[in-house]
């Protein structure tokens, strides 16, 4: 889930940089990308206990509970970062640099193996009390994007 939502960040600011509106097929493949995460992301948070939601592996790692927090925080952002690009000026270096490489760069973003920080607005603060309301919040952040 969170290598499609990274994903999504990346194609979202490569088209608008691009040509500063989406075609019919850029919008049909984002909404696509985006119900079919919702629906895998949704899905897996229904088969996870209580016990494995709040499971933490290490004092390093986040549970369950809070990478879906995260997940929910960064939809947003995500939107943010869209949104304003849109309302920039396109930047035809960039948008041309990148031509032809764009599903390598999208496999290279899916490579979890090397994590970084998150930006400390999208760090976990158990902001839902309860995953239902998680699921709420995820569902009503992802409608506004799509």
């Amino acid at each position: 889930m969170r290598k499609g939502l990274i994903s999504l960040a990346y194609v979202l600011c490569v088209l608008s940089a691009h040509c500063q509106q989406l075609t019919k097929e850029e919008r049909e493949f984002v909404i696509n990308m985006l119900e079919e995460n919702t629906t895998k992301f949704l899905a897996a948070l229904e088969k996870v206990s209580e016990t494995q939601w709040r499971f933490k592996p290490s004092a390093n790692q986040w549970s369950i509970a809070e990478i879906s927090e995260h997940i929910t925080l960064s939809e947003g952002l995500f939107l943010s970062v869209a949104q304003n690009s849109l309302k920039s000026p396109p930047d035809n270096t960039k948008a041309n640099s990148l031509v032809g490489k764009e599903n390598s760069v999208i496999e290279r973003l899916k490579d979890r193996t090397q994590k970084g920080g998150a930006p400390e607005a999208l760090v976990p603060t158990n902001r839902y009390a309860t995953r239902k309301d998680l699921i709420a919040a995820f569902k009503i952040a992802r409608e506004k994007t799509i």
